[in-house]
């Protein structure tokens, strides 16, 4: 028995051994033959803790709602938001922290009337907010008691409705709104296009050396290697264990990547981004109610053809539907930019490749739309 045991042992020993040779051959060979891919994003890192980035970070993605916050002496700082924030060298294109949570922006001056908007690319992107206050001044004289217009907008790149709830309640109701608008899109029911924890699923979109894209869709999210290089993390291992080996192992990153675009092509685990969207908006709500500021939804419906006229999985005019019949029952003013293109929003798509957003002329009526509603509240005609 003595003699088997023995034995055992020895093959277990030689097992393992042939093992650990086998993958140190593997693991050669890829850092000999193996070009691994140069990622880098358009987001600030989201590691598991709020700051895993590099020591002088100035910005980072809070794990929870996957917006980008200040860094202020190594902790996150609310009361600044930064969007359109970039880590690819570039300046940042927007950037909240001029006068976010500032109290001379915060102090309201007697007789001025607030506009608060709130969305994603088509307001960060477009002119019509500036269009709208353009508007407004055009009648200001006509409201004696109106000292001045202000418009202030709350907006990052593909975000949905969950994170512009965030922006409400941490950000916009801080402004004394006399009027709140929210820019809607028909991918807000989508999940964040960006590492999120509130879908249980991560996004990225990232950028390889030669610029192209690389779409990541992960369950574990993003990694970032003690060379601050961008790896997706192994689906479905535990963290502990998915960081010694991505930061050990060349092979396991090539796994990473690998796993991570069959899952990608897979599918994503189902998530009733519909219902999120629409909860959110019940939160809205209720918050502008108990704050007894009017509330408006205009549909930015993407510029695609037949948008207007037909669904689309559950966008276009399925999602409009919806929309019209549970703002009715909010008692949220709601407009759609379909019923001011004679059904054909592909008309005032900008032009540019693939860009589902607006040019001038689409921009303009948005405006025209929301200075109307904001002027008929004050009885100006």
């Amino acid at each position: 028995m003595n003699k088997n045991y023995k034995n055992n042992t020895i093959n277990l020993i030689l097992l393992v051994v042939i093992i650990l040779l086998i993958f140190f051959v593997i693991e050669f060979s890829f850092r000999i033959f193996y070009e691994e891919p140069n990622f880098k994003s358009f987001f600030p890192a989201q590691a598991d803790a709020l700051i895993r980035e590099k020591q002088n970070s100035q910005a980072v993605v809070d794990p929870v709602n996957s917006l980008v916050y200040d860094v202020n002496n190594n902790k996150v700082d609310k009361r600044y938001y930064v969007y359109g924030a970039n880590d690819r060298g570039k300046k940042r294109l927007y950037d909240l922290r001029d006068y976010v949570l500032q109290d001379e922006k915060l102090r309201k001056n007697p007789g001025a009337y607030r506009v608060g908007v709130i969305g994603d690319s088509h307001t960060c992107g477009g002119n019509y907010t500036s269009l709208i206050l353009n508007l407004l001044n055009d009648q200001k004289s006509i409201y004696k008691q109106i000292s001045e217009f202000q418009v202030f907008v709350f907006c990052d790149q593909g975000i949905n409705t969950i994170q512009e709830l965030v922006l409400l309640e941490e950000l916009a109701i801080n402004y004394d709104l006399d009027f709140l608008i929210l820019q809607y899109c028909d991918n807000d029911i989508q999940p964040s296009m960006r590492p999120v924890n509130i879908n249980n699923l991560s996004y990225s979109t990232l950028y390889d050396k030669s610029g192209a894209q690389f779409y990541v869709r992960s369950n574990s999210g993003l990694f970032i290697t003690n060379e601050h290089q961008w790896v997706p993390a192994l689906p479905y291992v535990n963290k502990k264990i998915s960081a010694i080996l991505l930061n050990k192992s060349v092979f396991f990153r090539f796994i990473s990547y690998k796993t991570n675009i069959i899952i990608s092509r897979m599918g994503s685990p189902a998530v009733d981004g519909e219902k999120q969207s629409f909860d959110a908006l019940y939160k809205m709500s209720e918050t502008t109610k108990r704050l007894n500021i009017p509330f408006a939804l205009i549909d930015f419906v993407p510029a695609r053809k037949n948008y207007c006229t037909q669904s689309f999985g559950s966008e276009g005019l399925v999602l409009h539907n919806k929309l019209a019949n549970i703002t009715k029952e909010l008692g949220i003013t709601y407009y759609n930019m379909c019923d001011y293109v004679d059904g054909d929003i592909y008309k005032i798509r900008s032009g540019r490749p693939s860009d589902d957003h607006y040019n001038k002329e689409g921009n303009k009526i948005a405006a025209e739309i929301l200075a109307k509603d904001i002027l008929s509240r004050l009885n100006i005609k």
